[in-house]
C-alpha cells in the first residue's frame, strides 16, 4: 500500500493487528458496554499514574487457554 501511495507510513503486521484490539478494549472499559462486566474489578490507586493508564486488577493465569482470552490478553498488553 505504501509503494502505491495509499498510505504515508509503512505499517507492520503487528501494528495492523494490534489497533483493532486496543480500540475494542478502550470501548469495553466504558461502563455501558456489553462486555464491561467481563473486566476485573478496578483497584483504587493511591498514586498518580503518569501514563494515564487503567487501574484494573490484573488476574493471574494458570492455563494457556485462559491466557489467550481477549480480556486477559488485552489487560496484560494494553494496561501494563
Amino acid at each position: 500500500m505504501y509503494r502505491f501511495g495509499y498510505i504515508d507510513t509503512v505499517l507492520t503486521a503487528d501494528e495492523l493487528l494490534s489497533q483493532p484490539g486496543y480500540d475494542l478494549f478502550v470501548k469495553t472499559s466504558i461502563p455501558g458496554h456489553s462486555l464491561h462486566h467481563l473486566l476485573p474489578r478496578i483497584v483504587v490507586v493511591t498514586y498518580v499514574n503518569v501514563d494515564g493508564g487503567y487501574a484494573f486488577h490484573l488476574p493471574e493465569y494458570n492455563t494457556a487457554l485462559f491466557k489467550k482470552s481477549f480480556i486477559v490478553r488485552s489487560l496484560y498488553k494494553f494496561v501494563t
